[in-house]
Order: structure tokens, then C-alpha cells, then sequence
């Protein structure tokens, strides 16, 4: 079918009605939502109204057994008045089928009620009990060949001299639980029903002695009840039928009470509703559509004669004009297509120029980005080439049988062949970690990680491969040893992170601080809580590397944790991605990182990271005062940064 200006002049009147009919359909959706928040707030007010009076009924149970516990003849265990309290009380609340009183191996000493066995293993609760030193509840507990279901709370005796006696138990039917289940208001054909966190039916309002004890997992209610807690959903209930259940979570017992009302009932009336406003609001629309078709056929045939130059446009003819003749009305929509015609025509060719552009400005980054590649080869290639000579010249040594090597030199040459190869592991991994990261695939394990002590190790071993700079660390504002042969203990400096990346991220803070800083300076350290940070949130352990460098001007200073992003005028190795490395770790754990430089006065690379747990306010550990530490030693260090 062909497009008419008829049933364009059609849609055009629908276009015009339908933000009327959109502001009619939201406001009934608006009301429908509304009575639907209503009923579900209703289902949950029911749950928690149900679940309050289960807490309520514990409360009230513990309590008893509290202050039975506390009742002399009772810690006495004296017979016969123990068994003649506990007998009236047991008479006097109907819902208890028996209270009763062990000693500590669960051997009954007095008890009142029914004349049944105590329910469960009777020895692992009273244990559990005196464990515990406080009120317990047990799961539902079902006798064999009994066809009942209980559940008990004890409460622990202790003698007269403070040590602990025995227990006070109250057993409770379940079946009790229906009194207040059934006190309920709830509308027609609705149901209740208490679970525990396994999925196992404790009570339900409609006959409960067939549905007490058994599973209810197939139920998609239960199942969002048990993954939720706390709201409303709309599932099947344990009987198939589909309801709409508001369920809470008990807060005394590990229950779970959901109230289902049928979906039919619940939304029933409010469905017949929307469907009656909808049925009108498409009448209207159908309405207006028809009116608007017939008017449109009216007036296109005066405009017919536009419609040759209008098709000249779409096939692309922008140099065609149109005569602007004919009615006032028709005069300025030929004048408007033609003016359109004309700007058209100016866009096109302003848009071949910015494709001009485009292509011109891709050409220039497809040429930069070859120019780094081959730039990051060439670094590349250069500090494997140091190390890989090295390994060969050190293999080429021990492989030589004509030359007598001392057990002392092949011991050395070992050990510097093993530090080559663990500097070649650690460019590898520095480039594979690069990778990684640009991939998204980067992975952290988070875990409590005492921040001082790993410096510490991390120092010396750096200080092994750098004998031209001193190494200062500061905890909190005071100088420590930086070797780990004489830790302190050092409380409080626990972050959460991943304890190799923080190494890496040390590692390659204080290779660049190696790198930049001249010889005999100091490289100085500083370790540091911070009770809250705002980047972070919370308390904060910072970590600070200073050097006395060139430092780096505030025009670079954001550039400087970009790939492949050396300084102006480095001739120091590397292939630009440690620091492009370290922010990335720092990140990954939920941290910040940053610089802090002045030219000619160094620069500060700092990092934060969450503190594991909150320090006590105004503790410091204590630190040893100490020389200028230097690490230092004989071995090689495998610590090694791009």
C-alpha cells in the first residue's frame, strides 16, 4: 500500500492524541501500580503482623524458662516441689506440652505436663545449652511414631556456687502456632505459612497435622521467601495455587512467615479495570483516526502537484526547484522544500569535507600508533637483550669443562644466572599484566595484608640490587629498620589487598624512584594510617615513595600513569608501564593512587588502600628508633620493575 498524505495527515492526528492517550494510559498504570503497592504492602503487613506474634510467643517462652532457671527449688532440683512448679505451669499454658529439668548429662530431674520423652537428642542440646551460657532455641524436632512436631528452648541452671547445674527445657507443640496464625485477618481463601531456613514447613494456618514437617521447596514462594527475607512476590504456594505472598523473617527464630493471598482475588478487580480504561482509549484512538483519514483525502488532492518535486528530492536531485505557485499555503511549502533543497545540498558537502577530515585525522592515528608500536618494540627488545646476554655469558661460564670454577664462584654465578632469570620473569609478567589489564581480565584476591611488614621485606630485598641510594622508612611519622632481621611488631597496619600486588606496586614505585634519583640520595619511605579518606570512604593505609629527582612538571603529572608514557628526556630503562601497572593493582583492591612534585624538588608517588580493620583511636605501635637504614646484602634481589 502506498503512503498518501491522507494517511500521513491521519498518523499526524494520532501523533497529536497520543501524548493525551500516553498521559492517560501512564495515569491508569500510575493507579493501577498504586492499588497493586497497596495490596502487596497489605500481604506484607500481614507477614509481619504473623511473624510479630511468632517472635512474641518465643519471647514470652524464653522468658519463663529464664526465670524458671533462677527459681531456687529449681537449682536445688528438689523434689517434689520442682516437678509440682513445673506441673502447674505446664497446666496453666495449655501450648506447652512439657516443661522439664535436667542436669548437665541430660538425665531428667523433674518435670511437668504431658508424660512424654523428652523430644530430639535431649544430651546435644543440654550440651549446647551450657556451651553456650545463654538461651537457646532448637530446630523442629519430630519423635519418631509419636506423629508430633516440636521444637524446644532451654535455658541453663546454675547451682549456688556458680557452677552450672543442668537445664530448664520447655517443649513446644507446633500445632500451638496455629492460634495465632488464626487470629489473623486475612481476606478469602488466603494462607499462612511458617518455614525454616531449610524449606521445611513448622506450621501452616489450613491443616497443619498434613503439612507440618514436610518440604516446601518446590514452592517458588517458599524459594523466594528463603532467598529474600524480607518482601512480596508472586509464585505458586505449596498447594499450587498461585498467590500473591508477602513473607518476613521471624527475628527470635530462624523462620521464615509468609502470608499468600490468590492473585486472582488480589488483582482481579484492578485487571477488569485497566482493561475497560484501555478498551476506551483505543475507541477514542480509532475514533479520531477514522475522522482524520477522511479529512486527509479532502485536502491532498490540491498538494498532489508537489509531489513530483518532493520525489525529485528523494532521488537524490537536490539542484531540482519547485515553482512556488498555486495557494498561499501551497506557495510557502514550495518555497520551504526548496529552501531545504538548498541546505541540504549545503550539508552534504560540509559533511564529504568532515569525512575529509575524518579520514585524514585516522591515517595520522593509524601512523602514530604504528610509530609507538615500533617504539615499544624497540624498548622492548633492548631490556631483554641486557638480561639475555647476561644469562648466555653465565650459561657459557658454568657449561665449560676446560675452566676450573671454585664451588664459591659457581655458587655466585648461580645465583646472579637465577637473578637474570627472575628479572626476565618479572618483564614478562610486567607485560603480560599490561595485557591483562587492557583485556579486562585482571584478578586480585583480597585478603587482610600486614602493609608495614611487607615493606619492610620489600626493602631489603630492594636495598640487595641497589647499593647507590639509602633507604628511610617512617611508620606514622617515626624512622624504623628497614631489614627485616629486627621486626618489631607492628599493630595496625593491616589494608585489604592482594599481597603480590601490593608488592609489584612497591616494586615498581621504588624502581622508579631508583631510576630518577642520583646517586647517594635517599629514597625515603613512609608508611602511614589514615583514619578516614574521602576517596575512600573510611580508614585508609597509605603508602609514600619520595625521591630527590628532577620531579615532574604539573603539565605531565597526569599523564604519567598512561601507557607507555616516559618523562621528557629519560634515558633511564624501561618500557613505560610500571606506573600504568601500579594504578591499575591499586585500583583492582578498591584504592587510590596519585604523585605529588615540584620541579627540581622530586617527587611523591602515593597509594591508598582500605584499612582491614578500624584502629584504635590514638594507638600507636611502638617503634624502635634507628639508624639511617641502608639495606643491604651480598645475594641478588629478584625484585625487578618495567
Amino acid at each position: 500500500m502506498r503512503w498518501t498524505i491522507a494517511h500521513q495527515l491521519t498518523l499526524l492526528v494520532l501523533a497529536v492524541l497520543l501524548p493525551f492517550a500516553a498521559l492517560v494510559a501512564f495515569s491508569a498504570q500510575e493507579d493501577y501500580r498504586t492499588e497493586q503497592a497497596r495490596i502487596q504492602a497489605r500481604a506484607l503487613r500481614l507477614a509481619r503482623e504473623v511473624s510479630a506474634e511468632v517472635d512474641q510467643f518465643i519471647a514470652d517462652t524464653g522468658a519463663l524458662a529464664e526465670a524458671l532457671a533462677h527459681v531456687p527449688s529449681i537449682k536445688r532440683a528438689e523434689e517434689p516441689q520442682s516437678s509440682q512448679l513445673l506441673g502447674e505451669l505446664a497446666d496453666r499454658y495449655s501450648y506447652y506440652e512439657s516443661i522439664f529439668l535436667t542436669d548437665t548429662e541430660g538425665n531428667v530431674l523433674a518435670q511437668g505436663g504431658d508424660d512424654v520423652t523428652p523430644p530430639g537428642n535431649l544430651r546435644g542440646y543440654v550440651r549446647q545449652t551450657l556451651q553456650q551460657g545463654g538461651t537457646i532455641i532448637t530446630n523442629p524436632i519430630a519423635p519418631r511414631n509419636t506423629g508430633r512436631h516440636v521444637f524446644v528452648m532451654t535455658a541453663p541452671v546454675w547451682d549456688e556456687t556458680g557452677k552450672p547445674f543442668g537445664v530448664v527445657a520447655i517443649s513446644v507443640n507446633l500445632l500451638r502456632l496455629q492460634e495465632g496464625m488464626s487470629r489473623a485477618d486475612l481476606p478469602d481463601n488466603s494462607s499462612v505459612l511458617i518455614v525454616d531456613k531449610i524449606g521445611r514447613i513448622v506450621a501452616r494456618r489450613t491443616d497443619p497435622e498434613h503439612w507440618i514437617g514436610r518440604s516446601a521447596l518446590d514452592s517458588s514462594a517458599v524459594r523466594n521467601a528463603l532467598r529474600l527475607g524480607v518482601g512480596v512476590s508472586e509464585g505458586d504456594f505449596v498447594d499450587g495455587v498461585r498467590r500473591l505472598s508477602g513473607f518476613a523473617t521471624a527475628q527470635r527464630v530462624p523462620w521464615e512467615v509468609i502470608v499468600g493471598i490468590p492473585t486472582d482475588e488480589a488483582y482481579g478487580a484492578l485487571r477488569r479495570e485497566l482493561w475497560r480504561s484501555m478498551a476506551r482509549l483505543a475507541l477514542t484512538g480509532a475514533t479520531a483516526g477514522i475522522a482524520a483519514w477522511v479529512l486527509g483525502r479532502r485536502l491532498a488532492q490540491p498538494i498532489r502537484r508537489l509531489a513530483a518535486g518532493a520525489r525529485a528530492y528523494a532521488e537524490g536531485n537536490l539542484t531540482h526547484r519547485i515553482a512556488a505557485d498555486g495557494p498561499e499555503e501551497l506557495a510557502a511549502l514550495a518555497h520551504t522544500l526548496n529552501h531545504m533543497a538548498a541546505a541540504l545540498q549545503q550539508q552534504m558537502e560540509a559533511l564529504r569535507e568532515a569525512r575529509q577530515r575524518e579520514r585524514e585525522a585516522g591515517e595520522r592515528a593509524v601512523a602514530e600508533l604504528r610509530r609507538l608500536h615500533s617504539e615499544f618494540i624497540a624498548v622492548a627488545a633492548h631490556e631483554l637483550r641486557t638480561p639475555v646476554a647476561a644469562a648466555k655469558s653465565y650459561a657459557e661460564l658454568l657449561r665449560r669443562d676446560d675452566l676450573y670454577l671454585s664451588p664459591q664462584l659457581r655458587r655466585q654465578a648461580l645465583e646472579r644466572l637465577d637473578a637474570v632469570c627472575e628479572r626476565l620473569a618479572r618483564l614478562v609478567r610486567s607485560l603480560l599484566g599490561a595485557s591483562r589489564i587492557q583485556a579486562g581480565r585482571l584478578e586480585v584476591q583480597l585478603e587482610p595484608v600486614d602493609v608495614a611488614a611487607l615493606v619492610r621485606r620489600v626493602l631489603d630485598e630492594f636495598g640487595a640490587c641497589d647499593q647507590s641510594h639509602d633507604l628511610l622508612l617512617t611508620l606514622d611519622g617515626r624512622t624504623c629498620p628497614a631489614t627485616t632481621s629486627t621486626e618489631p611488631e607492628l599493630p595496625g597496619y593491616e589494608a585489604l589487598g592482594d599481597a603480590e600486588r601490593i608488592e609489584d606496586v612497591l616494586v615498581n614505585l621504588l624502581s622508579n624512584a631508583s631510576k630518577y634519583s642520583p646517586a647517594g640520595t635517599a629514597i625515603e619511605v613512609e608508611v602511614r594510617r589514615v583514619p578516614r579518606t574521602p576517596a575512600l570512604a573510611g580508614a585508609a593505609i597509605e603508602v609514600r615513595v619520595a625521591d630527590h629527582g628532577p620531579g615532574i612538571p604539573k603539565e605531565e603529572q597526569a599523564a604519567v600513569f598512561e601507557r607507555f608514557r616516559r618523562g621528557r628526556g629519560v634515558t633511564a630503562g624501561g618500557v613505560g608501564l610500571g606506573l600504568y601497572i601500579a594504578q591499575a593493582y591499586v585500583e583492582a583492591m578498591h584504592g587510590v593512587i596519585g604523585v605529588e612534585s615540584t620541579p627540581g624538588h622530586g617527587a611523591t608517588f602515593w597509594f591508598c588502600l582500605p584499612a582491614a580493620a578500624a584502629t584504635p583511636a590514638g594507638a600507636v605501635p611502638a617503634v624502635p628508633p634507628a639508624e639511617t637504614p641502608v639495606a643491604s646484602a651480598t645475594a641478588p634481589s629478584p625484585v625487578v620493575s618495567v
